[in-house]
């Protein structure tokens, strides 16, 4: 079972599911399943016979990667984070035989998920063709320390020397980190100013997964460079859709 705050879905957000099965079918492997009318078409995203993520279709402009964070109280979690100072975006819901969920806007105008459910969860992780790492790119370090302390429950350590630009803490420490927070204040664009969340995927080789997802129709946005974690690059898919290549 996710522990509180860990990361324990992702979802993403297209205009076009059928468009995005052919790209991340082509990229990592993933097949996804709709689950009918009763649930919006929704998709439950499958690599192999794991569950690797959700999907779903929504309008030009609102193309992203999700992250979701566990809670064993959503509704509790929703009035911590109003008085944290974010914004409640989607009122906590049950969905029947699923779990609970609600959707935030933190204290410096990242968007994520918050899901409370004992069973459901991705169950495809830190291999190639599955998210490997989260993290908040914020423009308010401080803030969003405070925030997901306060809201999730984070056990917050420092990576490196503090106080410097590019500061960066880990819920968890170590082997046991299940996500991160850094400062980007020197990487979000001044005209911007709001944090957003990014998801790492793993992949067997990050500069042939480069190769391949601009034969899908996508963009390589940075890298590749290597990392103390492994290679990486930022990439688009053809819809819009930014997130991290990682080798797994």
């Amino acid at each position: 079972m996710t522990p509180a705050g860990a990361p324990t879905w992702i979802e993403v957000y297209v205009p076009d599911l059928a468009k995005a099965e052919r790209f991340y079918g082509g990229l990592l492997g993933w097949k996804f399943n709709d689950m009918g009318e009763d649930y919006g078409h929704y998709s439950i995203v499958m690599l192999g016979d794991e569950v690797v993520a959700g999907a779903m279709t929504m309008d030009e402009g609102m193309q992203a990667l999700c992250v979701y964070l566990a809670t064993d109280d959503v509704r509790a979690l929703a009035g911590r984070a109003r008085a944290a100072g974010g914004q409640v975006v989607v009122e906590p819901m049950d969905i029947p035989g699923q779990g609970s969920m609600a959707f935030l806007t933190d204290s410096t105008g990242a968007a994520v998920g918050a899901w409370q459910s004992p069973d459901v969860q991705f169950q495809a992780r830190n291999k190639a063709g599955a998210s490997v790492w989260y993290e908040l790119m914020t423009s308010d370090y401080d803030a969003a320390k405070a925030f997901y302390s306060d809201v999730f429950g984070w056990d917050l350590a420092p990576m490196g020397e503090q106080g410097l630009p590019y500061q960066y803490s880990t819920d968890g420490e170590g082997d046991d980190a299940v996500a991160g927070i850094c400062d980007a204040r020197e990487i979000i664009p001044s005209q911007v100013h709001e944090s957003f969340w990014r998801v790492y995927l793993g992949v067997p080789n990050t500069d042939e997964a480069v190769e391949r997802v601009k034969e899908l129709g996508g963009h390589l946005l940075d890298g590749p460079v290597d990392s103390p974690f492994g290679r990486v690059a930022t990439v688009m898919d053809d819809q819009g859709v930014m997130f991290q290549l990682i080798e797994a």
